[in-house]
């Protein structure tokens, strides 16, 4: 995508000098998982890692939830990052007051700032990686977030949307599900597919390691840009 955007702005005049290298992951940090099948009174837990920002999408993460509570599925969902206090569009974001306005204080829980080796324990207990991004009206959108390709190497399905680059790390119902960009009910149907059923789930999550293994690992990536 973003190749396509600088050539038209050049119309096409520097094509042969653009190299197109993907973010890369180190895997060995990030091990394959298999997780067992869930309890039925066990909660599906699911990981956001990210800054609490508008194109970040929580609020439409926490009325999927609020949606999936009404058709008797309990969804906790952690989510990881801060707010930039460097940015006012960060600041303002209302994600806290939807939470509120849910009653979801208890199933959407804002850990803050992590570091990395303080994660693996949440990793290993959640089952998707979520992320409602959505392209603002000032056109700030994702690239390849890093974090969605650390979801990869976890094993975890992918719940996303058509921003950014994203159609160019999940294939839809292969590694994970993609909706359009603030639908929040669509969003709600997507989860449940993985929620309902165990199989899905587990295939998506063999599906994310094995494009991670392919695409996004650093002994792939690295290779290509030197070649």
């Amino acid at each position: 995508r973003i190749k396509s955007e600088l050539s038209e702005k050049s119309g096409g005049k520097f094509d042969d000098k653009i190299v197109v290298k993907p973010n890369g992951v180190d895997g060995d940090r990030f091990p394959s998982r298999k997780r067992p099948a869930r309890k039925p009174d066990e909660p599906f837990e699911v990981l956001s890692v990210s800054r609490i920002e508008p194109k970040k999408g929580l609020t439409h993460l926490v009325e999927a939830i609020a949606e999936l509570n009404k058709r008797g599925h309990r969804v906790v969902a952690h989510v990881i990052g801060a707010k930039d206090e460097h940015s006012k569009g960060s600041l303002e974001y209302a994600a806290e007051s939807c939470i509120a306005e849910h009653g979801l204080q208890d199933q959407v829980i804002l850990h803050g700032m992590m570091k990395q080796e303080q994660m693996p324990p949440i990793i290993e207990k959640c089952r998707a990686f979520v992320a409602p991004y959505v392209e603002t009206e000032s056109g700030d959108k994702d690239g390849i977030p890093t974090a969605m390709l650390e979801a990869l190497a976890s094993s975890l399905p992918v719940i996303t949307t058509n921003s950014g680059s994203i159609v160019e790390v999940i294939d839809n119902d292969v590694e994970g599900l993609i909706v359009a960009q603030r639908d929040s009910m669509a969003f709600a149907d997507a989860l449940e597919k993985v929620v309902a059923d165990n199989a899905v789930e587990q295939r998506m999550a063999k599906a994310a390691r094995a494009r991670f293994d392919k695409d996004f690992d650093i002994k792939v990536t690295e290779k290509r840009l030197h070649e």
